[in-house]
């Protein structure tokens, strides 16, 4: 994992590693150059998301202060009335582009 961190970092991105919010400050420790992707749901089950606008928590909220990523959503579905529906998983971030260098 360390060689793969440095080589996307030596090519000029950030390199990111996904995992659960409950060993995420294990990789960290392991991989202190990557910045940290952790998941944190409140369901695995398809669930409807309501409302207009995208929840923009802190990335520290999913249980890791040092998360850079947070998926907060797994499997939701948002109704695009007459157009059907979309299954989405939705992250929020501290940056707009988090592979960026």
């Amino acid at each position: 994992m360390n060689a793969w961190v440095a080589a996307v970092t030596a090519a000029g991105y950030g390199a990111g590693v996904y995992c659960s919010h409950g060993f995420a400050e294990v990789v960290a420790q392991h991989i202190p150059q990557a910045r940290i992707w952790a998941f944190e749901v409140s369901t695995t089950a398809q669930h409807g998301i309501s409302g207009n606008t995208f929840p923009n928590p802190s990335p520290a909220g999913c249980g890791y202060s040092g998360a850079t990523i947070w998926q907060l959503q797994q499997n939701g579905v948002i109704d695009l009335g007459s157009n059907g529906s979309l299954e989405v998983d939705l992250s929020t971030a501290l940056t707009a582009d988090p592979g960026s260098p």
